[in-house]
């Protein structure tokens, strides 16, 4: 049996619990005094801890942490955390500064017991316990040294704050006061905006040419509808000049934070040289198009070019559009759409059991609500396979005209229903092809960089079947 026992009467035993002693310290009125306790269990040599109680009034003495900052510069900086105690676990945090004042935090312990109240959350939305939670995915030791952030903000600034803790049969126990320290990375004066932008319409299509004139580096660019983003009719330009800015930088922050380059965020978001580009949008509806000119580290050196535009109205149109459905099995089917001029149209197929009981309008209030961005409106005959099926189901495909956002005619349906799926007599094989290094596939195929930045090795495998 394991006993504890202490050298001094301010000093008692409480319990002795699953290799856990819990005691009980008398309030101490006087000077800074020492207690031993011998902890023995048989068959091995006793052992003393020692255990200083401060006298009444004489702080403790916190183990604390070292945070500092370097290659501070617009839009990235290193940050270094550094605990005194190098064995104890601590969480850290880097946040914009304006987290702790928009939460209203009036101390550190406030601050303290935010992030508690989120790991509880997570955990139960997860399904862990508290302890599996944060040791798993919050918890560190040791010194950080460095450590790289990329996509800040020019001219922001930001705070990175570490505390301690532990674990007592699963209750975190917070060692520590919190340590903070801020940073405010550098400004940019932007220059004038020079990169020209020239919109052509088209009822709801729009045209957009972007020339940055001598200009060969990137520029973002954006469009958007302005009562979209704003839900308000007094957006100014400024707001506009502002909010490219914002959704660059916000963009440039979460592309790097997931291991993404720099080139391949220029690539989805980013133009270069003289570029016209079109765009199927809503009709009727006020936008806004802006340039935004990028230097080589991604910091935005000049103001944008914000151009606002309003898009014609849709009129009716008389088409006409004639679906068949042939060749249904279980799972596929082939369709075709004749439509009787060429006026855009859009498709799409369901289980007659997803539009049950709607009218034809609330279908098309559906699809404009939540599929807005795949009706993809298309001109003449189509044919193609619906694959993907379920057997035994009522389907309905669908197809009706659709510009800018607009029904331009009424619903045309044509139903059909699955066949009963079939055992078929076939075999299928999987062969491990070959397990290859990255390293070797980049020096063989350097497209491939970025696409798997997390990973060591790929495998590629073959099927066969008889």
């Amino acid at each position: 049996t394991l006993e504890a026992i202490s050298s001094e009467e301010w000093l008692l035993i409480n319990s002795i619990s699953d290799g856990i002693i819990r005691y009980d310290v008398a309030e101490n009125v006087s000077e800074q005094r020492n207690c031993t306790i011998n902890v023995s269990y048989p068959g091995v040599e006793t052992i003393s801890i020692s255990v200083t109680q401060l006298a009444k009034n004489e702080e403790p003495t916190d183990a604390s942490f070292e945070i500092s900052f370097s290659e501070v510069n617009e839009v990235s900086f290193n940050f270094s955390v550094i605990p005194s105690d190098k064995e104890m676990y601590y969480i850290y945090f880097l946040e914009n500064a304006a987290y702790l004042a928009d939460n209203g935090f009036e101390s550190d312990e406030d601050i303290i017991a935010a992030d508690l109240a989120y790991f509880q959350s997570e955990s139960e939305t997860y399904g862990m316990t508290l302890e599996e939670n944060v040791m798993n995915y919050y918890a560190t030791s040791g010194d950080i040294i460095d450590n790289n952030f990329a996509g800040a903000i020019p001219g922001n600034e930001y705070v990175v704050y570490a505390y301690g803790f532990e674990f007592v049969d699963g209750e975190m126990i917070i060692l520590t006061s919190l340590s903070k320290e801020f940073v405010t990375t550098l400004v940019v004066e932007p220059e004038d905006a020079f990169i020209e932008l020239d919109v052509q319409l088209d009822g709801s299509d729009a045209a957009i040419t972007y020339n940055p004139g001598d200009f060969d580096g990137h520029y973002f660019v954006f469009h958007e509808e302005i009562s979209y983003i704003f839900e308000r009719d007094d957006v100014t330009d400024e707001e506009l000049s502002d909010l490219m800015f914002e959704l660059w930088y916000e963009y440039m922050s979460l592309y790097l934070s997931f291991g993404f380059s720099l080139d391949m965020l220029y690539g989805e978001m980013a133009l270069q040289g003289a570029q016209t580009v079109e765009y199927s949008l809503f009709a009727n509806a006020e936008y806004f198009v802006g340039a935004l000119p990028l230097d080589e580290n991604g910091v935005a050196f000049a103001n944008p070019t914000v151009v606002r535009f309003e898009t014609a109205t849709v009129e009716p149109s008389d088409n006409v559009l004639d679906i068949t459905v042939s060749n249904v099995k279980s799972r596929t089917a082939y369709m075709k759409v004749v439509p009787s001029n060429d006026d855009p149209y859009v498709f799409a197929c369901f289980s007659e059991g997803y539009v049950e009981g709607m009218t034809d309008q609330e279908i098309v209030d559906m699809l404009n609500e939540y599929y807005a961005a795949a009706l993809m409106p298309t001109v003449g005959e189509v044919e193609l396979d619906i694959t993907g099926l379920i057997p035994e189901t009522d389907y309905m495909v669908i197809a009706f005209g659709y510009e800018g956002g607009i029904a331009t005619t009424e619903l045309f349906k044509e139903y059909f229903t699955t066949q009963a799926d079939e055992i078929a007599d076939i075999e299928v094989t999987a062969n491990i092809y070959g397990v290859y290094d990255m390293d070797e596939l980049l020096a063989l195929d350097s497209s491939l960089a970025g696409s798997y930045p997390d990973y060591d090795a790929r495998v590629i495998t073959t099927y066969e079947t008889n």
